[in-house]
């Protein structure tokens, strides 16, 4: 499709300008089946050497990339990570368990419990604004420190709810 040739030479673009990676996100506004999203996060894997993280996101652009397709996507050497936008935590286990896949989460309210499942980090909206305590949430999850990682995540309530609720939390970070 356009879309997919379009991300191919995006790709080929942030390649060429030194970028270290790519974050991939489902074409937007046609809602392709699962065949059609492993299409193309494919071609725009094979589109360069970069690594790629495949960016589940279905409340922007339509579709969910479903667990079959994170499971085969999986296998291309070039697509090494999701950031799940989606927050569905047994999915979010099932593929890590089935999977070598670094995990980012994409829903800020859900990175404690990411975390704890065994996520690999945060891929986050307003750790823009208060980066500090999600590093103290994820040192915290890796020292195998619950109520500090909870405190911090209690922390961030108020924060996660105001900056997502009235607006697009992109909107509302840009703007704080």
């Amino acid at each position: 499709t356009n879309d997919t040739h379009h991300s191919c030479e995006l790709a080929r673009q942030a390649e060429k300008a030194g970028a270290s990676g790519l974050l991939v996100v489902t074409p937007y506004y046609n809602k392709p089946p699962q065949d059609g999203l492993r299409a193309h996060f494919t071609a725009v894997a094979d589109a360069t050497g970069l690594p790629v993280i495949v960016y589940d996101i279905p409340g922007r652009s339509g579709v969910a990339i479903s667990t079959e397709s994170l499971l085969a996507l999986s296998e291309h050497p070039q697509i090494v990570a999701n950031k799940d936008a989606k927050g569905d935590l047994a999915e979010v286990s099932r593929v890590l368990n089935q999977t070598d896949l670094y995990y980012f989460c994409g829903d800020d309210a859900l990175v404690l419990p990411s975390l704890a499942i065994g996520a690999t980090g945060l891929i986050g909206v307003t750790a823009n604004i208060a980066p500090m305590p999600y590093r103290h949430i994820v040192d915290a999850v890796n020292a195998g420190d619950l109520k500090a990682a909870t405190a911090a995540h209690k922390s961030l309530e108020p924060l996660v709810r105001a900056t997502m609720t009235h607006v697009p939390g992109t909107v509302a970070t840009k703007y704080i």
